[in-house]
């Protein structure tokens, strides 16, 4: 039975609204990645290795440390650039040295990566983009890990995702499914210098890790040529013009943080001061790297999962013969460099001699637009355009879709909201469970039991406690953290230093030992007072720093954490 006109019009003029109200699937986006990775992100201790990048942002925060060289327990320390301690080093100028402080960061670079992958994959394939191409992302497992933790992946996916859709936004033009509106402006500059902010956020974030990916991007759209490269004239210089500009940006953005870092680093070597640092080729062709290469490509696409099954439809005839017009061809030429991009991001990783897929992470950027594409072709089975019934059953069962009512409902989305909520209590907070901050309050306590209280005790109370440590730092340096803040909370200050590697035990224990007050006999409790000096060491059955120290240390505590040992010391009181 035929619609009425009145009828048509309606719905013509319900759809027209929605598609001119780019927000709302903005807001549904931002909705679920706020369910994603804020509930709960403060509960827990730091755990694994969030204290080496909370820590240094924390000591930022407080004033402990300088801006452009930081610090892990005084010890200058890059094993990492310095971009993560300096975002969370704001959070906490404005939260307070707590774990939401240092977790938040991450939360928000997922959220806003999101985002921006929606808002690009709307303006380039047209409204029904924005929201799969968004929650793609959102809830994508490989993000829900690292978009709770205080770590640099959230943030170096962040960076990824706009220099991606930069590079993404000043070749396309193919943004209306109007053939006759003419491209948008050749050379869109906004656009570059967003691709260029990206790329130099990367690189405060962890350096070339994210080059892979953008150096693959920009391959495959220089091979595959820009969409409309064959029909406009012009349109790959602009492209080429667009590079440029990122590139220019990148390094202008990049010299601005990293030329003063590397003058404090010159000034430091020049005076003998030992610096913590990593290089990145010590990750390059390490035990295991060809079994791991061979797996390389078979893991980051499984990682990426759900998002990476989009790339499988650009390919094949069904694809070109579903691109009807030139407005669709265009975006299927882009579609196609993105994930010739998928496929170079993995090789220039295999090159760099990385084979862990983690290192492959940028590459999830690339995902959620090549998602966007297939939903801006996966139309209604009634219209004459859009995806072939095969390829349109295939996308369905992916998706999980069902009919209710005589509408598709994607159940893929909700179960993947749900899993997420099932993450965070099977997975997260047992993986909280190993922090080891009660092993630093533990070692407050302890140490408080030797310690006189500065208001009872003046000449203890001039200095602070100094707590030694060197593998234990290595191991947890959470333990630490806590164990000088609860400390501060009981008013008694502490000063903790991280002994190198390679420091005799022995000289450290005594030149540390002779800069504190020596022991004397407390009138009050009849006791001699130890000098405030701690140490925490490892005691496991890897290492056992305390038969490196002089004479017989006393232990105050013992406590496990995870899969290590550690005790607290002092020198022997008789």
């Amino acid at each position: 039975m035929g619609q009425t006109p009145a009828r048509l019009g309606r719905q013509s003029g319900q759809h027209e609204s929605r598609a001119h109200r780019p927000w709302v699937p903005l807001a549904l986006v931002a909705l679920a990645a706020a369910c994603v990775y804020l509930p709960l992100l403060g509960s827990g201790g730091l755990f694994n290795t969030e204290a080496f990048r909370a820590v240094p942002g924390f000591a930022i925060a407080s004033g402990e440390s300088g801006v452009w060289m930081t610090e892990l327990f005084t010890t200058p320390y890059l094993r990492k650039p310095p971009g993560i301690s300096w975002l969370i080093a704001a959070s906490a100028s404005l939260l307070g040295p707590t774990e939401l402080a240092a977790r938040l960061p991450s939360a928000l670079s997922a959220i806003a990566a999101a985002l921006i992958a929606a808002w690009t994959a709307g303006r380039v394939f047209g409204p029904r983009a924005t929201l799969w191409a968004g929650l793609s992302l959102a809830l994508s497992p490989w993000l829900w890990e690292s978009g709770r933790r205080a770590e640099i992946e959230a943030p170096l996916l962040l960076a990824t995702v706009m220099t991606v859709c930069g590079l993404v936004l000043t070749t396309s033009h193919a943004g209306t499914s109007h053939e006759t509106q003419p491209p948008r402006t050749p050379t869109r500059l906004a656009p570059a210098l967003l691709a260029g902010l990206g790329l130099a956020l990367g690189f405060v974030l962890k350096g070339p890790a994210a080059l892979p990916t953008i150096a693959g991007l920009v391959l495959a759209l220089t091979l595959v040529g820009p969409p409309g490269a064959r029909t406009l004239p012009g349109t790959r210089g602009r492209f080429l013009a667009a590079v440029g500009i990122m590139t220019a940006a990148a390094v202008v953005l990049t010299t601005l943080w990293a030329w003063p870092v590397w003058l404090r680093l010159n000034e430091l070597e020049t005076a003998g001061v030992f610096v913590e640092r990593q290089s990145p080729t010590d990750f390059a062709f390490g035990p295991g790297w060809l079994a791991g290469a061979a797996l390389l490509p078979i893991a980051a696409f499984a990682a990426c999962l759900p998002g990476s099954l989009a790339l499988l439809f650009v390919p094949g005839p069904d694809a070109r013969a579903e691109a009807t017009t030139k407005t669709d061809a265009h975006r299927l030429a882009l579609a196609h460099a993105l994930a010739l991009g998928f496929v170079f991001a993995i090789g220039f990783t295999l090159l760099a001699g990385l084979s862990n897929h983690r290192y492959a992470q940028p590459a999830l950027a690339l995902c959620p637009l090549v998602v966007g594409w297939v939903a801006s072709i996966w139309r209604p089975a009634d219209t004459a355009t859009g995806m072939t019934p095969t390829r349109a059953r295939i996308a369905g069962a992916l998706t999980l879709t069902i009919t209710a009512r005589r509408r598709p409902v994607r159940l893929l989305l909700p179960l993947l909201l749900i899993a997420a909520g099932v993450y965070v209590w099977r997975v997260e907070i047992p993986a909280k469970a190993t922090s080891g901050r009660e092993a630093g309050l533990l070692f407050a306590d302890a140490a408080m039991l030797v310690l006189h209280p500065p208001a009872t005790d003046p000449e203890q109370g001039n200095k602070p406690v100094t707590i030694l440590a060197r593998r234990a730092v290595d191991a947890r340096p959470e333990v630490i953290w806590y164990a000088r803040r609860a400390l501060a909370a009981r008013g008694v200050r502490s000063h903790a230093v991280w002994l190198r590697q390679d420091e005799d035990l022995t000289a450290a224990w005594a030149r540390h030992a002779q800069t504190q007050t020596a022991p004397r006999t407390d009138t009050h409790a009849g006791q001699q007072t130890p000098p405030p000096v701690l140490f925490i060491a490892r005691i496991d059955g890897r290492t056992d720093e305390a038969a490196g120290l002089p004479g017989k240390p006393r232990v105050l505590a013992v406590s496990a954490v995870h899969e290590y040992e550690l005790a607290l010391l002092t020198p022997e009181t008789r």
